[in-house]
């Protein structure tokens, strides 16, 4: 048998997930608004890199050839509450390099001495490369993706050193427009949620209430109609209903005079 005080307990919780339901949509609206207003800035900053480009060179997606490869990725995460989370992943950073195995000493011999030089050689260069490329650590997260481990591999750098400085805005722009697509794909999959959890929560506080005797839903309560014939006016533009107003101001005035 459901009590009151379990009722109680129901619509306190359906009031905190309808508060951060609507929350999300706060961070919904913020992430567009953010959205929006990078694109804005780097679109205008291409245009105006394009307006000032030496040699009369058109900067865009048409510059790019095979050379081009993904900088960023999309990591998914899917958590218990099948809610899924988007997060900027740096495609640029060297895989991890696992334990080394233990080398075999007969193979080792059968090599000669050129080939060992050349291995050193490898094995050096590779080695200075990493510790010039490479952090001891790195941050997570979408924010983090946003400067590459490997900077060689900014395509800007395809366009020299005297690029115009618009050019270098506008990447920066459609680069930190990325987090708030993150953010958005991420925001409405947690609205979904919401929505289904809501939706059930719901449907038990009715069923709960029913139970109980309680009203579902409140009488509502009719309110007087005041002025005779309002539902015949108007208020658009064209003027329609402005003859029943006169006509019903005719009226009064005739009564008066009679009377």
């Amino acid at each position: 048998m459901a009590t009151q005080h379990e009722l109680d307990e129901l619509q306190d919780e359906l009031n905190l997930l309808i508060i951060s339901y609507l929350d999300l949509f706060d961070e919904y609206q913020a992430s567009r608004a953010e959205l929006s207003r990078a694109l804005s800035d780097g679109f205008f900053n291409l245009a105006q890199a394009n307006f000032n480009a030496p040699n009369r060179v058109r900067y865009g997606e048409d510059m790019y050839d095979n050379r081009m490869k993904a900088l960023r990725g999309v990591g998914i995460v899917v958590d218990e509450n099948d809610v899924t989370a988007y997060t900027l992943k740096d495609l640029t950073s060297p895989p991890e390099v696992g334990t080394p195995e233990k080398a075999d000493p007969e193979a080792t011999s059968n090599l000669d001495g050129s080939d060992l030089g050349s291995d050193k050689e490898k094995i050096s260069k590779s080695a200075d490369q990493g510790d010039s490329d490479t952090p001891n650590t790195k941050p997570e997260g979408s924010e983090a993706a946003l400067t590459l481990v490997n900077p060689k591999a900014d395509p800007l750098r395809w366009f020299g050193i005297l690029r115009p400085m618009a050019l270098g805005t506008a990447q920066t722009n459609f680069v930190h427009s990325l987090p708030p697509i993150m953010k958005l794909v991420s925001t409405l999959s947690d609205i979904e949620y919401h929505e289904k959890s809501i939706r059930s929560l719901r449907q038990t506080v009715r069923e709960l209430r029913k139970e109980l005797g309680v009203n579902l839903i409140d009488e509502s309560v009719e309110e007087p109609e005041t002025i005779p014939g309002l539902d015949k006016l108007s208020i658009s533009t064209d003027k329609a209903g402005d003859g029943i107003i006169d006509y019903d101001r005719s009226e009064d005035s005739r009564a008066a005079k009679g009377g």
